[in-house]
């Protein structure tokens, strides 16, 4: 969601702050005292998974829902839980049992002599409380039935077990203490088998996430318009995910403050080669609806001029603007363009159709640095260089 200024902008909020006339709304500015309360944002799909161990990422619609994290607290992470989760003291902290460990190039190697081994940790938790599990299983060696790092709250892994990963690759989930004492476990299973484990990390995650246990409960996931608008482009603040196409281009994420004041916006940059430099993403459309297609743009170094290019009107077409004197330099034929300044050198730019799409097509959302002012809907196409680009954030189809 996006403020939309209005006259009460400048006066003070019955929260008692002061609202800003250039920088749009944010709901954390809520909680920027430590109010009670919670934030969650179906939008952000970096808050939602569709477990409720918080392993499985929600990535596209259609998926369910099994957890939601609150942003109240901006999901800054408490302390280390976990000592010695790197290794780098050895086995210091830890327990083994059912087999062997031994720490090699930094790493865990456990070893099973009986069923089972068990590589172990006790740390205090508060009831109630949600904390985040992270680690890396490097390897396995001779076919166990299970692997793993889980949590428990006891030490055998025999009740309220969480499995946090059991397969191999990086470890992320989290789960909700129902003791004051809890367990990271690192387990393999079948006589002789052996598996290698690092970077064993838990720290509380504050807030009050909200969990659906029951499979059959859980809600879908959608992006599709129900009875509102919706932003049918994922990611819009991170332009790094693979998301969104690059096109000759490169991108740092939080490379400078975004409009909200957070450093989330993202560097685009071209590269030294004679072509177009773009970043763009695609959508589905519905038959008979108009879309818009808005973005925020910052001029990096000497690229002043940006197209938006888009096919909402069935063609690929052209909108040029001028991030030097906010001008819009070229509306191509069907669409409707503005461009406002949203200060410290940002603008936000808006595109529409003035028609409704006639076919359901995917919809190609884009953004084209350029080296002159965009006058046609020719692609802007020149010699690059790998230090001239734009500062990109908040696209919305």
């Amino acid at each position: 969601m996006r403020q939309i200024l209005s006259p009460l902008d400048g006066i003070r909020s019955p929260f008692g702050r002061l609202m800003s006339s250039t920088a749009p709304f944010t709901p954390a500015v809520l909680f920027g005292a430590s109010e009670p309360g919670v934030w969650y944002d179906p939008s952000d799909l970096t808050t939602l998974f569709q477990d409720t161990a918080g392993t499985t990422p929600v990535t596209t619609t259609g998926q369910s829902v099994g957890l939601m994290l609150d942003k109240s607290k901006g999901l800054v992470l408490g302390p280390e839980l976990v000592t010695n989760g790197d290794f780098s003291a050895g086995s210091t902290g830890w327990t083994v049992s059912g087999g062997t460990a031994a720490v090699v190039s930094g790493q865990l190697v456990l070893t099973v002599s009986g069923a089972s081994a068990f590589f172990t940790q006790s740390f205090a938790t508060v009831i109630g409380r949600t904390y985040k599990v992270a680690g890396n299983i490097i390897a396995i060696t001779g076919g166990p039935n299970f692997y793993g790092i889980r949590k428990a709250d006891d030490a055998t892994a025999a009740t309220n077990v969480v499995s946090i990963r059991t397969s191999i690759g990086d470890a992320n989930g989290v789960f909700v203490a129902t003791a004051t004492t809890s367990f990271i476990v690192l387990q393999v299973n079948t006589t002789g088998s052996t598996g290698t484990f690092d970077n064993i990390s838990v720290k509380e995650l504050p807030g009050f996430h909200a969990t659906q246990g029951t499979t059959a409960s859980r809600p879908i996931y959608g992006i599709n318009p129900v009875g509102g608008r919706r932003n049918l482009l994922t990611w819009s603040e991170d332009f790094t995910n693979a998301a969104w196409t690059k096109d000759q281009t490169t991108v740092s994420s939080n490379a400078i403050a975004a409009p909200d004041g957070a450093t989330t916006a993202d560097l685009l940059l071209e590269t030294a080669t004679t072509n177009f430099f773009r970043v763009s993403q695609s959508a589905p459309s519905t038959t008979g609806v108009a879309y818009t297609y808005t973005v925020y743009v910052r001029k990096h170094n000497n690229r002043r001029y940006v197209c938006v290019r888009s096919n909402i009107e069935t063609t690929n077409k052209n909108i040029g603007f001028d991030l030097d004197t906010g001008a819009t330099t070229y509306v191509a034929s069907g669409w409707t363009a503005s461009i406002s300044s949203v200060g410290s050198g940002w603008y936000h730019i808006r595109c529409s159709a003035t028609s409704t799409v006639t076919s359901a097509v995917a919809i190609t959302a884009s953004v084209l640095i350029s080296n002159a002012s965009v006058t046609t809907d020719t692609i802007p196409s020149y010699a690059g260089s790998a230090s001239e680009g734009v500062y990109i954030w908040g696209a919305q189809l």
